[in-house]
């Protein structure tokens, strides 16, 4: 009896369940095993990934954002227009500097006063107080003037018994010619240069009279008042303390009168000194103030003289000379 030899048995590969034996399919046909669930996000996350190349687009802008992105984008003109307005804020500057403004008193009962006339024959104007607002005096004048220590009405004023009376009345005295009123009574204008001015006091001429002025300068107010050597009332009124309120120094103080120029036939010129014995300011100041008369009041001549200039004394007599001499002529006619 022959023995048949036996045939090899095949060894069967055991049957791998689930995620093996996927991954040993894969591995007989040379691919990538197949990855689910967690594992798959992992290797998903530790593969770089190549984001494609995109146009990147302008967003669409409406309203404000638009208009934002368009003046971005025009720099130019942006910069031209701020330049613009700059230029016409500094010329409305510009205008506005020149511009000085005056306020004028008109004060009745003061009139009364001065020409002894009845209250119902007396003009509102028989009696002006003017109030200018300089500029820029701490550039020109360079220190203040001080009440005079060697006068004797300064001292009665501001250092001795009397003082808190006449202080008082004084002030009162500013009080009723500097306060503010009625339209009809107080008005406000603005000067632009010195033709303003000289319009604003008719020339110096009032009744056909040239007429001489008291003022100071203080704060940065020029102050001034018509004043006459004849009526001692007048002058009584005009005292320099008065308008400075009593203060007890002031930038400059003295008169002032409007005279024919000497280089320019048929022009004026103001003429301004130091006759001040309340607050005494010294002459070598003179050329300073010109300066700031001529830097608030463009194309106006000025000049600054001594009280005891000869060429003032000249000037003061040829114009009292003429005032009478116009009375004289006036009475006859």
């Amino acid at each position: 009896q022959m023995v048949q030899p036996q045939q090899p048995q095949m060894v069967q590969q055991p049957q791998i369940l689930g995620t093996p034996q996927h991954k040993l399919q894969q591995s007989q046909v040379g691919q990538q095993p197949q990855i689910y669930g967690t594992q798959q996000m992992q290797l998903q996350l530790n593969q770089p990934q190549i984001q494609p190349q995109m146009v990147q687009q302008q967003p669409q802008m409406h309203g404000t954002q638009q208009q934002s992105q368009m003046c971005q984008q025009q720099p130019q003109f942006q910069q031209s227009f701020q330049n613009s307005n700059n230029n016409n804020y500094n010329n409305d500057q510009n205008k506005n500097f020149k511009k000085i403004k005056c306020v004028t008193h008109k004060n009745r009962i003061a009139g009364v006063i001065t020409t002894g006339a009845q209250p119902e024959q007396t003009s509102i104007d028989g009696f002006i107080t003017y109030e200018i607002y300089l500029q820029d005096i701490n550039l020109f004048l360079k220190k203040k003037q001080p009440w005079n220590r060697k006068y004797k009405a300064a001292i009665r004023i501001f250092n001795s018994l009397y003082s808190p009376a006449l202080k008082s009345t004084l002030k009162v005295q500013h009080l009723t010619f500097y306060r503010d009123g009625s339209a009809d009574r107080t008005q406000v204008i603005y000067l632009e240069n010195g033709e303003d001015l000289l319009t604003l006091l008719n020339n110096g001429y009032r009744d056909d009279q040239r007429r001489e002025y008291t003022y100071v300068i203080v704060d940065n107010v020029f102050r001034f008042v018509e004043t006459s050597k004849v009526s001692k009332v007048k002058d009584l009124i005009s005292k320099h303390a008065m308008h400075a309120n009593c203060s007890q120094d002031v930038w400059y103080a003295g008169e002032f009168h409007i005279n024919e120029s000497d280089s320019r036939p048929g022009f004026s010129k103001l003429v301004l000194d130091n006759n001040s014995g309340t607050y005494a300011p010294d002459k070598n100041d003179l050329p300073d103030l010109e300066r700031l008369f001529v830097h608030n009041f463009p194309d106006l001549e000025v000049q600054g003289l001594n009280y005891d200039d000869s060429r003032l004394i000249k000037m003061l007599e040829d114009l009292h000379l003429k005032n009478k001499c116009d009375l004289e002529i006036k009475k006859m006619t």
